[in-house]
């Protein structure tokens, strides 16, 4: 549902309110969750509500002309883009290039996302890569470490 960042913003550890995520009569509220029940019934009860409501937000940052939200509807990854500049937003679940989108930071050019190498080829194929980083990609194994994948903004 909805989803907010925190800021801890007085140095006495008050919080505020930074930015919310509302999908309308989407959006999906934890005060209907019944108070008091074990954590798996909480995980189920989440993955029931996940299934009708946009739910589990895992990442959301943003960067001076975008914000963006990785989280789970209707059992399904989907990352929500906001373009600052004209209010518009994409709800993307893959790239056209048929590879996962997702990210652990961003700056003003890039996402970076760390991927452990049993989840490569979810995020990188070799359709968007140059020789050099298909040689690459095609030496790795899964007992390597994990490796930053950076996408980088499309220029419009």
């Amino acid at each position: 549902g909805s989803q907010f960042t925190l800021n801890i913003n007085d140095g006495k550890g008050n919080l505020s309110l930074h930015s919310k995520w509302d999908f309308g009569i989407e959006s999906f509220s934890y005060k209907k969750l019944e108070p008091n029940k074990s954590i798996s019934n909480y995980l189920k009860d989440c993955k029931e509500f996940s299934k009708k409501k946009p739910l589990g937000f895992f990442s959301c940052a943003e960067n001076s002309r975008y914000k963006i939200a990785n989280f789970w509807y209707k059992e399904t990854p989907l990352t929500l883009i906001y373009d600052k500049n004209d209010g518009k937003n994409i709800i993307i679940e893959k790239f056209k290039e048929e590879i996962d989108f997702g990210f652990s930071h961003i700056d003003e050019n890039y996402c970076y996302l760390l991927v452990p190498m049993n989840d490569i080829h979810s995020v990188v194929n070799e359709s968007i890569l140059n020789q050099t980083n298909k040689d690459i990609l095609n030496s790795l194994n899964e007992e390597d470490n994990p490796v930053i994948v950076k996408y980088r903004f499309k220029q419009l």
